[in-house]
């Protein structure tokens, strides 16, 4: 299975809870990490895992399958994909294109423009929300990313900056969960509409929020309520994810006594190694872009040291 490792902590990728599992949390409490676990926990939102659902709440233009757009290019994805990592999504440039990537369950999509935002929102009473983590991913080819940058609220210009998307969030809020509802909710943005929107957090960036804000986030699915202490600061320092991408699935060779060097060495200066691969495991256990594997990813705080690790540890897998 996947290794997650960090500084203080070696953990089985899928246990309930995952990074998660380093801290104290109530047995009879459940944390969602992943949309699998979201479609079990809230059958009641449901709904939102189909992206059709939430395109039009975003007055995105789309179609199933087997119909054709007015003007290309658009985007070809699964209606409901609970395994994320852009798997059998394309982007279609003309009706040929179409034609040879339909799938049967599918959907196209309007092309959206402008910067890509991951905002993970803390939410009290379903309609309170209580912070705004969010992160940019800056794309590279095969909708995937070449990195995070991430905890950008603590930005000096952030609320301004962000202000049409707060009030954006704020109303689907109010108008689409319910007051019971306590816990994390994550919005996808790109330019000023909503792509994605999941009853969970974005585990890949916990370690980055910080352990204090993730204990809080904790106590909050445990008791139901906000209880960010007046005194406590959360201005954690921005940090960027930078994953680790390869050409395609195959079984690697790894040089473990390379890669051991360089967990050892880097592991201090780093808030997460991830590694994805692990040789037990089949090209069917893996969730992947089209013609893309991703190996892992590293969390820290200076983005050029990041990518220097980032080609370090891929020389071990060959």
């Amino acid at each position: 299975m996947p290794i997650m490792i960090d500084q203080d902590h070696v953990q089985d990728a899928e246990s309930d809870l995952g990074w998660l599992s380093k801290f104290e949390v109530a047995e009879d409490v459940n944390i969602p990490i992943c949309d699998r676990h979201c479609y079990e926990l809230y059958p009641q939102y449901r709904k939102w895992f189909d992206k059709t659902v939430v395109a039009t709440e975003s007055k995105i233009k789309w179609g199933y399958a087997g119909t054709y757009p007015e003007s290309y290019p658009v985007i070809l994805k699964p209606i409901v994909n609970l395994e994320g990592m852009a798997m059998e999504t394309y982007l279609i440039k003309n009706e040929k294109e179409l034609r040879e990537h339909y799938r049967p369950g599918s959907a196209w999509f309007e092309l959206c423009e402008g910067p890509h935002y991951s905002i993970d929102v803390v939410v009290e009473g379903g309609h309170h929300p209580k912070m705004f983590l969010t992160s940019e991913g800056i794309p590279c080819d095969g909708f995937k990313f070449k990195y995070w940058h991430c905890n950008l609220q603590n930005q000096q210009n952030y609320d301004t900056k962000f202000f049409s998307k707060h009030k954006q969030i704020l109303n689907w809020l109010e108008s689409n969960v319910d007051t019971d509802f306590n816990g994390v909710i994550n919005f996808e943005i790109i330019g000023d509409k909503i792509i994605e929107v999941q009853f969970r957090m974005s585990w890949q960036f916990l370690s980055i929020y910080g352990d204090k804000i993730v204990r809080n986030i904790i106590k909050l699915y445990e008791e139901g309520k906000w209880t960010k202490p007046s005194f406590q600061s959360f201005n954690q320092e921005e940090g960027y994810s930078v994953p680790m991408w390869l050409d395609g699935y195959k079984k690697f060779e790894i040089d473990q006594e390379k890669l051991d060097e360089v967990l050892r060495n880097k592991m201090g200066k780093t808030t997460e190694i991830h590694i994805d691969y692990d040789p037990k495991l089949k090209k069917s256990d893996y969730f992947n872009p089209p013609k893309a594997f991703r190996l892992g990813f590293i969390n820290c705080q200076d983005l050029t040291y990041g990518f220097e690790i980032a080609k370090q540890i891929k020389e071990c897998f060959s």
